[in-house]
């Protein structure tokens, strides 16, 4: 069972929050009638940044952070539809589409790096007009 849940506070205090409930090991019974295993509590961050560079070097960065669309097959067909939800809710416009030119990448092999959107840099003179 999956439980999702918003969690604010200092940085640290939510660290400590992680790791205690990291700690923590429930029965598990694997199958009906046989042996219960200890089963450890899961906490697998779900996370939004705002990354924030150059506007011309768009391409370089989706390049470097590798983005990708949630595969919408079995039971992951709703998720890229409640992505692109939270686009449309942010007010953020579809991520183009990059070549992969696999020359630079950070290594992350077990974070997946999905789009949300894009939106425009608000320059001094669109600043002063409000």
């Amino acid at each position: 069972m999956h439980l999702y849940v918003l969690a604010r506070g200092i940085k640290q205090e939510i660290d400590r929050w992680v790791n205690d409930l990291s700690a923590r090991y429930y029965p598990y019974e694997i199958k009906k009638g046989q042996q219960k295993v200890m089963c450890q509590l899961a906490v697998r961050p779900v996370q939004i940044y705002e990354i924030v560079f150059p506007e011309d070097q768009l391409d370089e960065v989706l390049k470097t952070i590798k983005p990708q669309r949630v595969y919408t097959g079995g039971k992951y067909k709703y998720y890229q539809k409640m992505i692109d939800m939270l686009g449309k809710l942010m007010g953020l416009k579809k991520v183009p589409e990059y070549v992969d030119d696999k020359k630079f990448r950070i290594y992350a092999p077990y974070v997946a790096v999905h789009p949300i959107g894009i939106k425009q840099d608000r320059y001094d003179e669109e600043i002063e007009k409000l």
